[in-house]
Order: structure tokens, then sequence, then C-alpha cells
């Protein structure tokens, strides 16, 4: 998962995110990443959702502390079924 991981932040969708740690479990992994600059990050927190390998489920959790750093959520492939789902 972290070779995914390390080629997802080099595409240039996602720009100057820099992986500063990664774990993974069965079904959920754990993503912090720092970007350069806010307009980085904006952009690139726009585009994960879309970006393989965090196209499954998850959800961004930015930090108020520094907003050019965030931590992300996503369900491991094969996993999407367990995450749970919205509801209104």
């Amino acid at each position: 998962m972290e070779i995914e991981v390390a080629d997802a932040l080099a595409r240039p969708a996602l720009r100057g995110g820099e992986l500063r740690d990664l774990s993974c479990g069965s079904t959920l992994c754990r993503l912090e990443v720092s970007w350069t600059d806010l307009d980085a990050r904006e952009h690139a927190t726009a585009a994960i959702p879309k970006q393989p390998p965090f196209d499954t489920h998850g959800f961004i959790h930015i930090r108020d502390d520094d907003h050019s750093d965030a931590v992300l959520y996503f369900a491991r492939r094969g996993h999407i079924e367990s995450w749970p789902s919205h509801r209104n």
C-alpha cells in the first residue's frame, strides 16, 4: 500500500503532498499528509476522492492547528461493503 500511496501523491492532481505517516489495518488505512501550502492542499483534497487508491470510501480531516496538514481515512479495496453508509 505504501508504494500505491507514494505513487498517488506524485500525480499532478495531488501535487505538493508529502507523506508523513501511513498505517493500514485489514480494512482501513490512515494517512497523514502535509502540503506545501494551503492552495495545494485545497486542490489535492478536492481531487483525492477520484484518485486510486483513495477512490473507495473515506473521509478527510483538516487539522485546525496547521492548515496545510490533513489526515485521510480510506477503506481498502474489497472492504467497501463494511464501511458505514451515510444516512440522512
